[in-house]
């Protein structure tokens, strides 16, 4: 059995999200492990893995703190390691399978805000002063005890704390997972496709981080979860609110056989009021629509 230890006391949202890899990594591998929280340097040392206390990063020696004076790097962004980036840039790889855009995202969306956060830096400010933001990390610590409460309780709370991060990762990986699978078919799509101004998906794929990028695309046509087609069209790389092209000002709030009375195109459902999107009944309708937004090109 895997003994794992971390600092007793306040819990945080590195030391909270570094357990919880930690729990995936050996659940994966199907090893089994144990928590203790100590600041004890007797304990520690008796670690087979020690995150966010020891004052020492050496992952020879599988050491993952970054409170020693000398602290544990930072990223090329200048954002310093706090222990849930140490534990992600050694095991996370490995529950990410190999998958570097996988582990790249997550490490993007995810670790390199909560070390930002436990290293001090402030990500947002408030809005107004009479309402606070409400984020993940203040749900977590309201599992801390109070002054009223047994402190003794903060053992057993983190490990719940924990166990409910632990699924929030998994799902948060999952939905990664799929995303650049998608962006994956996106890239084929626009690849085989002989005209790259129109880019025909066979499933509603994540294409805006693919194909905005890209000078060529102007509408994307793809199914919709009711059965009809769509075709978006492709927004600007300078603004997502300003596409390409647009649909005919005439189609704008059009529906049904209004729609196809003033398109031409049979079996339509409707068109934006903004002209940015119209759907079909059919494929071959959601074709007919985006070759009618083609000439009507705007800014890029």
């Amino acid at each position: 059995m895997k003994r794992l230890v971390t600092h007793s006391g306040s819990f945080h949202m590195d030391d909270i999200s570094a357990y919880a890899i930690l729990m995936i990594y050996f659940e994966m591998r199907g090893e089994t492990y144990e928590i203790i929280r100590s600041r004890d340097l007797e304990i520690i040392n008796t670690g087979d893995i020690v995150f966010d206390v020891g004052s020492e990063y050496d992952p020879t020696k599988n050491r993952y703190d970054h409170h020693q004076p000398n602290k544990a790097g930072a990223r090329e962004n200048g954002i310093e390691y706090s222990s849930i980036g140490l534990i992600w840039k050694h095991f996370g790889m490995e529950i990410c399978r190999d998958d570097q855009k996988v582990w790249s995202a997550f490490d993007k969306k995810i670790v390199s805000a909560i070390d930002a956060i436990d290293n001090g830096i402030t990500l947002s400010h408030p809005a107004r002063d009479d309402v606070h933001e409400l984020v993940v990390s203040n749900l977590l610590y309201m599992y801390r005890p109070t002054w009223k409460e047994d402190p003794n309780l903060a053992d057993l709370n983190f490990q719940f704390v924990a166990d409910h991060m632990k699924q929030y990762i998994m799902r948060y990986l999952s939905v990664i997972h799929d995303i650049v699978e998608g962006e994956r078919k996106v890239r084929e799509c626009f690849e085989k496709s002989d005209n790259k101004s129109i880019i025909e998906l066979d499933q509603q794929y994540p294409w805006y981080d693919v194909l905005i990028p890209l000078d060529e695309p102007r509408v994307v046509i793809y199914p919709r979860t009711d059965s009809t087609w769509a075709a978006r069209c492709v927004p600007s790389k300078e603004e997502f609110f300003h596409t390409r092209v647009i649909f005919p000002s005439e189609w704008g709030g059009l529906k049904d056989e209004s729609l196809s009375k003033v398109s031409g195109v049979p079996n339509v459902v409707f068109c934006h009021v903004n002209g940015f999107i119209a759907v079909a009944k059919t494929l071959e309708g959601a074709r007919s629509l985006a070759l009618a937004a083609i000439p009507n090109t705007k800014i890029m």
